[in-house]
């Protein structure tokens, strides 16, 4: 005679509202990786969207792809401009909704800033009189002859010129 076969005990689990984010047949209450993302949910920084990367720029534990705060600087994603780089002051010396943090002419003045000989003060023509690092437009001595512009009776003119000291 043969034995009697035993019915499978499934584990139960309750899973009410029938939840399944990955659409993969699997209810959530049971499933090891609710976004089908190949990280189990006990391990995955965003456990119901897809980040295989798991991508997290501020290190808040948080994946990049649900984080409404990706660089951690306290201004939410949606009005942060800057949202890449902390920038909690959210300076924007030209106002082109560009963050200083993040933009490659801060001054607005069409030259980028890794060219630019005035970084924070507008000066389309880059005029540098004396070719020093600086531009006439925050040069404080254009004529780099020692004495401030404010003091200068020329300020674009050296003291010395032609072999003559000027006063």
């Amino acid at each position: 005679m043969a034995s009697p076969t035993r019915p499978t005990i499934a584990r139960a689990i309750a899973n009410g509202d029938q939840l399944d984010t990955d659409a993969d047949g699997k209810g959530d209450a049971c499933d090891p990786d609710d976004d089908n993302d190949g990280k189990r949910d006990d391990r995955d920084n965003c456990r119901l969207i897809a980040n295989p990367d798991q991508k997290d720029r501020d290190k808040d534990g948080l994946g990049d792809v649900c984080d409404d705060d990706l660089d951690g600087d306290g201004v939410a994603n949606s009005a942060d401009n800057c949202p890449a780089k902390a920038n909690g002051d959210q300076a924007d010396l030209d106002g082109d909704g560009a963050g200083d943090k993040c933009d490659d002419d801060v001054d607005g003045d069409g030259t980028a800033n890794d060219s630019d000989n005035c970084k924070t003060v507008a000066n389309s023509d880059q005029i540098n009189t004396d070719g020093d690092s600086k531009g006439d437009a925050c040069d404080s001595d254009d004529d780099n002859d020692g004495r401030s512009d404010a003091h200068d009776n020329c300020p674009l003119v050296p003291k010395q010129e032609s072999g003559r000291r000027r006063s």
